[in-house]
């Protein structure tokens, strides 16, 4: 009786160890992600505005094209990227398009997919609210 006791604990004990050891933990995206990559993700951006600056120093201020104001941008924790036009500004553009993103050493680079066209910017401030 006393050996069937032990032999139940010890199966018992085993059991649980083996679960534990054999359980992972559940790996969220979000955790991996920067603080800058965090304050990407999870919105919907449209443009308000472009600088543009040149090697030379040369700065251009784009303001955008009110068939601009309605497209939307929006960063994934999966560092996918995907845009949606509104009122396009050409009958001829996709009404939609993504690719990837990634940011390293303070730049902004976006590759579509469709392409290969990959654009390279320098962040300056980027908030939850502003890029």
């Amino acid at each position: 009786m006393k050996h069937n006791l032990l032999l139940l604990i010890l199966l018992i004990f085993g059991t649980m160890s083996c679960k534990e050891d054999n359980e992972k933990p559940i790996q969220n995206e979000d955790s991996q992600l920067t603080v800058y990559e965090k304050n990407l993700t999870g919105h919907r951006w449209t443009l308000t505005s472009q600088t543009h600056t040149t090697p030379q120093g040369d700065v251009t201020e784009y303001v955008t094209q009110s068939c601009t104001n309605d497209d939307i941008y929006e960063m994934k924790v999966d560092k996918s990227w995907t845009y949606e036009a509104g009122v396009k500004c050409n009958p001829n553009d996709p009404q939609s398009y993504g690719g990837t993103w990634k940011i390293v050493a303070n730049k902004f680079i976006t590759v579509r997919t469709s392409s290969g066209y990959t654009s390279e910017m320098d962040i300056m401030e980027l908030t939850e609210k502003s890029l």
